[in-house]
């Protein structure tokens, strides 16, 4: 699914754009920064290509449930969120990835996750939204609750977090925040 709409704000005076990926956003350091994650990509295949993950954008972007948004910081991409099952209320989940490991505990986390609830409900009235992380992916878990994301179940391995979208909270350094439409 495509948005057709984007989020453009400043992020520490840096200004960013989040907004649906197409097939020409990935490009060597995506795919770099896709092959580096050996832990927590559910999806990180052995041998991931430009090719190959072009394809799978195509086909995330051809689904009438799921997306994929980019978060770009003064043009260059740092991270990516998927969210499936768009089209049922009760189930629309949430997965985020900063790309380069260097840029990582900079706040990129958090900026994906509100932004990507934002987009989500101005585009769809998206209004509920679930995460899944393991247990010990402490920075991921912060990013969700730092959002205003509450968890809501737990076992050995993971949590499970879910956001009503009138609690969601935006991270303190996003300024001048707009949302554009487009054909």
């Amino acid at each position: 699914m495509i948005f057709n709409k984007r989020v453009k704000f400043l992020y520490n005076e840096n200004e960013c754009l989040f907004r649906t990926l197409t097939i020409n956003d990935v490009t060597e350091s995506y795919v770099q920064g896709l092959k580096s994650q050996k832990r927590y990509l559910v999806n990180n295949l052995e041998g991931i290509t430009k090719e190959g993950q072009q394809n799978y954008i195509k086909k995330i972007l051809m689904s009438e449930e799921d997306t994929i948004c980019g978060l770009f910081v003064n043009n260059i991409i740092v991270g990516s969120a998927g969210l499936q099952n768009l089209n049922k209320e009760n189930s629309v989940t949430l997965g985020i990835f900063v790309f380069d490991s260097r840029l990582r505990g900079k706040g990129y986390g958090k900026t994906l996750v509100w932004s990507s609830c934002y987009l989500a409900h101005n585009c769809m009235n998206i209004c509920n939204f679930y995460a899944g992380m393991e247990k010990d992916n402490i920075p991921s878990l912060k990013s969700f609750l730092s959002c205003g994301f509450k968890i809501i179940n737990e076992n050995e391995k993971y949590y499970k977090v879910k956001l009503n979208i009138e609690e969601l909270k935006k991270p303190n350094n996003i300024e001048k925040v707009t949302v554009e439409t487009f054909d």
